[in-house]
């Protein structure tokens, strides 16, 4: 089977949303599937929930993709876990490079694999810090074809200094971890190869199971968790849950031990009284 992505790559100095272009493209038909779309910077960078996505010029990889998934639409937001997989691939792939760089010189390397985990429901951490996000967004074109753009912003060659003072208790990025600036390019190359591995195999064995190579990467299931209420269904009859489960946190968020997530993705929640209800969008603390 011909490889799809990585075939047609363009690259723009600046943007404002390298996933806005590209959906808008993909809605006039005017993009194929497998296109990648970079950007050196992007004005109106957005990650999840509508919020900004900073980024300095030229230290990040700024991508988006754009997919035409054959699965039913129920099981779309499957893909954000299987991109994260992918990505998570790649990182492997860059630091495991970088090891055996180091393996004969007096530098120790810093990077570990195991430090490299998985958040709900599209981050990369490294060591508790964010280091990737991922933002899939679907759309139809005028054919009523279903496509996905994935977008995924991957911190490279940021300093600390390059991040707010906001955000340099929780962001990283690979310059940090290795103590070396790293190559974009390979880097891309390794991101293409591991999201073309994913196409590949959602075509030959659907998407089902996404969820079973996630959970363990993650390793929430049984961990207490809160996480912010952007969109839930609730199994059964809820307790009152800002005095029974959380009397101290604001409204909007709720914690539960996590008893692992549905077949299409969502976050599922036991409560202090036994019940169980699905967190579709939100954020774990």
């Amino acid at each position: 089977m011909p490889r799809i992505i990585g075939c047609s790559i363009r690259r723009m100095d600046y943007v404002s949303s390298t996933n806005s272009l590209l959906r808008a493209e993909a809605e006039l038909e005017a993009a194929p599937e497998g296109a990648a779309l970079l950007a050196e910077y992007q004005t109106a960078g957005r990650g999840r929930l509508n919020r900004s996505w900073e980024a300095p010029p030229g230290k990040s990889l700024l991508l988006s993709v754009l997919l035409y998934p054959q699965m039913a639409p129920a099981k779309i937001p499957l893909l954000s876990l299987g991109a994260a997989l992918a990505v998570q691939e790649a990182l492997k792939d860059l630091l495991s490079q970088h090891t055996n760089n180091h393996l004969h010189t007096d530098k120790k390397p810093s990077a570990s694999m195991s430090a490299l985990q998985l958040k709900w429901p599209n981050d990369i951490l490294y060591e508790g810090k964010k280091l990737c996000g991922i933002l899939c967004e679907s759309g139809s074109n005028a054919q009523n074809q279903l496509f996905v753009v994935i977008g995924i912003g991957l911190n490279v060659n940021q300093g600390s200094e390059d991040f707010s003072p906001e955000l340099r208790p929780k962001a990283t990025s690979l310059y940090l971890i290795t103590g070396n600036a790293q190559p974009r390019e390979t880097l891309l190359g390794f991101v293409l190869d591991r999201l073309e591995e994913l196409r590949l195999r959602l075509l030959k064995e659907g998407a089902d199971w996404i969820v079973g190579e996630w959970m363990p990467r993650a390793g929430i299931i049984g961990r207490c968790l809160t996480v912010s209420e952007s969109s839930h269904h609730r199994n059964s009859t809820p307790p009152k849950i800002f005095t029974e489960t959380s009397p101290n946190l604001p409204r909007g968020y709720i914690t539960g031990i996590c008893r692992g997530l549905t077949p299409e993705g969502g976050l599922m929640l036991e409560l202090m009284n036994g019940s169980i209800i699905t967190i579709y969008s939100g954020d774990i603390l």
